[in-house]
C-alpha cells in the first residue's frame, strides 16, 4: 500500500525538511483548530455527495489537521509523496513539475473533502500497516506523547488522525497505478525521439555586419533613446533595447557575528560531546596521507578518510564542530530576537495603505531605531553585534557586496532567498506580495524590519529594514546616454542587415541550393567566412538524458546551429512543402538572443526503422506512463477538481446553497 514511503523514505525526508521546519514552528492551523473550538454550531456548511455538511461535523477533520501538523506530517503538500514516487526525489524536478501542474498547499476544506473521498471509497487503515507507517516516518512515543499532552487527546484519537492521512495516500496511490499510456502515446514518443532530420545551414551573426565606423544622427540617437527608455536592459536580445533605470534601495542592518560569539563559547560538557560524536561518527575522518608509492607509470592510489575509531581521537574536532554549530545557533537567536523587538512597533498599526501594508509609526521613520536598540542591548554582544547602512543602489551593486551577496533566508520560504532580491519586497516597487505565496511573509512597508533573518555562508545574520526606495524610472535626457546609443545604433543596424542578407541568401538557394549560392556570394562569404556553413548531423526533435537518478526528456540542440521548440519544428516542417513547392525548403530563422539569423536548407527526413521502435519502446512506455501520472496526480490534488468530484455545493448561513463561485470557501469566523 505504502511501497513508495519505503522505497524513498530517505530521499523524501530531505524533501519535506523544510516544509515540515515551517508547518513545525507555524501556527496557521493551531488558530483554525481554536478557531472552530470556539465557534463550533450546527450551522450547515457545505452540501457534499448530496449531503449537508455542517460545522460540527467538519471539526474532527479539522482536528486532524493540527495533530498531523505538530507530527512533522505535511498535510497541506500531501500530494508531494505521490510525486516523489513518480518522479523521484531530486528538488529541483519536484519543483519542476509542482510548477508546471501549479499543485500549491491546499486548504482545511480540502483535506476535509480528500478525507470524506477515501472513507467513502470503504478504505480500511491496518493496525499492521498503521504501525509500518509510524516506523517508516520516524513518528515515536515521544512525539505520540508531546502531541497527546499539547491537545488533550487520547493516543487512539492520534492514530485516527494519521490513519486519514494514510487514507488519503493509499486512495490516491491506488487509482494512479491506474493510469496506463497507450499504444498511439507510446508511438508518438518514439516519433518525436527517432524521427531525424539533415539539414544545412548558414549562420548571420550581427556582429559580422557591424561598421564601428558609421556615426548615427542626432536624429537617430533621439529614436534610438525614445524606443528604449521606458525599457529594462535586457542583455539577452538584440530585438528590444532598455535604458529605463533600475529599482534602487537603502538599507540599514545590524550584523550578529557569530565569529565573535564563537570566541565566547565555553568548552562543552564531555557528555554532550560524546553524544554529539556518537550521533555523527562518520562525519569525523582522521586526515588523509600522501598518496602510497605504486608502480612506475600507473598513478598513485589515493587513501580514502576513515572515521576516527574512539572519541578521544576525534574529542578535538568534535569540539571545534559543537562549538561553532552552537554560535551559528546562537546568532540566529539573537536575531530572531531583534526581530521580536524591532517588530513590536508594528504589531497594533492595522494594514491601512493599499495592497494591505501598514502606514509606518513616526517613531520607526527616525533614523536611530537600530542604533538605540544596539545601545540597550545586553553589553556582552558589544563585540557581536554592528551596525551598517547602504546607500540607494540597484540589485547589482548589493550582490556585489560579498557580505550580503551570500546572505540567504531560509525559514519561512520552501527555497532560500537572497537578501539581494528580499531588500526590493517593499511597498511601492516592482515585486508583488501575491505573486509568490511562499515568499509573502518577506514583504513589508518602508521602515519595517524583515520578518526573517538572513545567513552568509560564514553563519553571520543580518537583521535589516529597507530606508528608501527609487522606482524605475526613465533617464533624464538622451544626453547622458550618447556613447551607449551610439552603440546601439550601430549593432541595430548590423542586426538588420544581417537579417537582409539571411532573406536574400534564402531566396536565392531556394532554387540552387544554400551551398552553392553561398560560394557563388564571394563578399559575403568572405564576410562570414567558411565557418558560417554547418552541416549538422541528423537529430530528432527531442532526446533522453539521465538527470537526478531520473531520465528527462529535452529538446534535441543541433550542433553548431542552436537548439528550441521553434527551430526544430521549423527543420521538420520544411519537408513539407519540399514535393509541391522546391523552393520553400529553405528558410529563415532569427535568434535574437545570439544576435543572430539562420538560414535552414532541409536535406532529408529519416524516418524510424522498426529496429529503433523495438530499442525505444521500453524507454518511450516508461517516460509517457510518468507524464500520465504527473497529469494525474495534478489534476486529483487540484482544488477545482476535488470539489467536482465529491459535488461540493456552499451552503448560505439561511441553509439554501449558495450560488457557484470560482474561489474557494473561507473558513468561518471565531
Amino acid at each position: 500500500m505504502m511501497k513508495f514511503f519505503r522505497k524513498h523514505m530517505n530521499e523524501m525526508l530531505v524533501v519535506f525538511m523544510a516544509a515540515l521546519l515551517v508547518i513545525w514552528l507555524g501556527g496557521d492551523a493551531l488558530q483554525y483548530f481554536l478557531q472552530y473550538e470556539r465557534g463550533l454550531d450546527n450551522q450547515e456548511r457545505a452540501v457534499i455527495f448530496g449531503e449537508r455538511i455542517t460545522l460540527a461535523e467538519m471539526n474532527p477533520s479539522f482536528q486532524d489537521i493540527n495533530i498531523l501538523t505538530r507530527l512533522g506530517l505535511n498535510w497541506q503538500m500531501v500530494w508531494i509523496g505521490p510525486l516523489v514516487s513518480v518522479v523521484g526525489s531530486d528538488m529541483m524536478t519536484l519543483q519542476q513539475y509542482a510548477g508546471q501542474l501549479g499543485l500549491d498547499r491546499l486548504d482545511e476544506y480540502d483535506w476535509y473533502m480528500l478525507d470524506m473521498e477515501a472513507r467513502r471509497s470503504g478504505r480500511v487503515v491496518s493496525r499492521q500497516a498503521l504501525d509500518r507507517f509510524k516506523a517508516e516516518t520516524r513518528i515515536g512515543g515521544q512525539q505520540l506523547t508531546a502531541v497527546r499532552d499539547q491537545f488533550s487527546v487520547s493516543l487512539e484519537r492520534i492514530d485516527q488522525a494519521i490513519q486519514s492521512y494514510v487514507r488519503i495516500l493509499d486512495m490516491v496511490d491506488t487509482a494512479s497505478r491506474g493510469v496506463k499510456p497507450s499504444e498511439a502515446d507510446i508511438r508518438e514518443f518514439v516519433r518525436q525521439s527517432q524521427e531525424k532530420v539533415r539539414i544545412n545551414a548558414v549562420v548571420l551573426s550581427g556582429a559580422k555586419f557591424l561598421d564601428t565606423s558609421y556615426e548615427p544622427t542626432e536624429q537617430e540617437l533621439i529614436e534610438q533613446f525614445e524606443s528604449g527608455k521606458d525599457k529594462d536592459p535586457s542583455p539577452w536580445t538584440i530585438a528590444e533595447f532598455g535604458y529605463r533605470q533600475p529599482e534602487k534601495v537603502a538599507t540599514e542592518y545590524i550584523r550578529v557575528s557569530a565569529e565573535a560569539l564563537l570566541r565566547q563559547q565555553e568548552t562543552p560538557r564531555d557528555d554532550d560531546l560524546y553524544e554529539y560524536w556518537q550521533a555523527r561518527r562518520d562525519e569525523f575522518l582522521k586526515p588523509v596521507g600522501p598518496p602510497a608509492t605504486s608502480p612506475e607509470g600507473t598513478p598513485p592510489e589515493q587513501e580514502k578518510p576513515k572515521p576516527y575509531e574512539t572519541f578521544s581521537e576525534a574529542k578535538s574536532k568534535v569540539i571545534e564542530r559543537l562549538q561553532e554549530e552552537r554560535a551559528k545557533a546562537e546568532a540566529l537567536r539573537i536575531g530572531r530576537d531583534l526581530i521580536a523587538q524591532l517588530g513590536r512597533p508594528w504589531a497594533a498599526v492595522p494594514a491601512s495603505q493599499p495592497d494591505g501594508y501598514k502606514a509606518p509609526p513616526e517613531t520607526e521613520t527616525q533614523p536611530d531605531v537600530y542604533t538605540n536598540l544596539l545601545a540597550a542591548y545586553d553589553r556582552r554582544y558589544a563585540a557581536v553585534l554592528s551596525h551598517g547602512e547602504i546607500e540607494l543602489t540597484d540589485v547589482r551593486g548589493l550582490a556585489s557586496n560579498q557580505d550580503f551577496s551570500q546572505a540567504m533566508a531560509f525559514q519561512g520560504t520552501q527555497r532560500p532567498v537572497p537578501f539581494g532580491q528580499a531588500a526590493f519586497y517593499v511597498a511601492g516597487l516592482e515585486a508583488q506580495r501575491d505573486a509568490n505565496a511562499d515568499h509573502a511573509r518577506l514583504f513589508r512597508s518602508l521602515y519595517e524590519t524583515c520578518a526573517e533573518p538572513f545567513v552568509n555562508d560564514s553563519g553571520d545574520v543580518f537583521v535589516f529594514r529597507t530606508t528608501a526606495i527609487q522606482p524605475k524610472q526613465a533617464p533624464a535626457s538622451w544626453e547622458a546616454l550618447r556613447e551607449q546609443l551610439v552603440t546601439d545604433v550601430r549593432s541595430r543596424r548590423a542586426y538588420e542587415e544581417a537579417g537582409r542578407q539571411a532573406q536574400s541568401l534564402a531566396e536565392q538557394a531556394g532554387e540552387g541550393g544554400l551551398r552553392a549560392v553561398l560560394d557563388a556570394n564571394s563578399e559575403l562569404l568572405a564576410k562570414l567566412g567558411q565557418e558560417a556553413f554547418k552541416q549538422p548531423a541528423p537529430f530528432s526533435r527531442i532526446r533522453s538524458i539521465a538527470y537526478g537518478g531520473q531520465m528527462r526528456v529535452i529538446p534535441s540542440y543541433i550542433a553548431g546551429v542552436g537548439g528550441g521548440g521553434e527551430l526544430l519544428e521549423m527543420c521538420f516542417d520544411l519537408a513539407k512543402h519540399v514535393t509541391t513547392q522546391p523552393a520553400q525548403r529553405v528558410k529563415v530563422h532569427e535568434i535574437p538572443s545570439r544576435r543572430e539569423h539562420l538560414v535552414i536548407e532541409w536535406v532529408e527526413t529519416l524516418p524510424v526503422t522498426q529496429t529503433e521502435y523495438d530499442q525505444e519502446r521500453g524507454n518511450a512506455f516508461n517516460h509517457v506512463l510518468t507524464q500520465r501520472r504527473v497529469a494525474f496526480l495534478g489534476n486529483w490534488f487540484d482544488p477545482q477538481e476535488i470539489r467536482r468530484r465529491v459535488g461540493w455545493e456552499d451552503v448560505e448561513p439561511s441553509g439554501k446553497p449558495a450560488p457557484e463561485e470560482d474561489g474557494k470557501g473561507a473558513p468561518p469566523e471565531a
